[in-house]
């Protein structure tokens, strides 16, 4: 089949407008568009990654957890990434915030390319079971893991881990 002037002009005008959709999509991951400040939104889009809602599903306090504490990584070596972590006290039956540290106004994070950060919150007057919420990018290179910790050295408790892997994503 032999192309006329016509249908390599068209291929032509097809790759560029393929590129400059590269280029957009590359463009929004890089400066995402700004979000509203809430840390309740389940699904979010950053780019082309969607943003999910995960839980730790409720857990027993062990006695000695003192802080519940979320670890994450970001193994991504260009882009930073944003998560919101929610803490809630389940004991009386209904979902009660708790406060995180360091000190925040709301529960978002930014992690930095290739950099871990934490926050963590006060459990301690916690009487039977909370939960973590963690909203995150759906990239395989952003791990958050929460722990049951101690005061003051810190020591992980048996029963308050949850691995990324572990966390249920939540879908309504």
């Amino acid at each position: 089949m032999r192309l006329t002037h016509y249908h390599l002009d068209l291929q032509i005008v097809i790759v560029a407008y393929l590129k400059v959709l590269l280029f957009l999509e590359i463009k929004a991951i890089v400066h995402p568009f700004p979000s509203s400040q809430s840390s309740t939104v389940e699904v979010e889009r950053r780019g082309d990654l969607a943003m999910v809602k995960y839980s730790t599903g409720i857990l027993r306090k062990a006695p000695r957890t003192n802080y519940a504490l979320v670890d994450v990584v970001n193994l991504n070596t260009r882009n930073s990434r944003s998560i919101t972590v929610q803490v809630f006290d389940w004991s009386n039956g209904n979902p009660i915030p708790l406060k995180l540290s360091p000190r925040m106004r709301t529960g978002r994070i930014r992690v930095g390319p290739n950099k871990s950060v934490y926050v963590y919150a006060d459990v301690s007057k916690v009487k039977f079971k909370y939960e973590v919420r963690i909203t995150q990018s759906d990239a395989r290179d952003l791990i958050s893991n929460v722990t049951g910790v101690t005061r003051v050295t810190f020591a992980p408790q048996a029963g308050d881990t949850v691995l990324q892997h572990n966390l249920v994503r939540i879908t309504s």
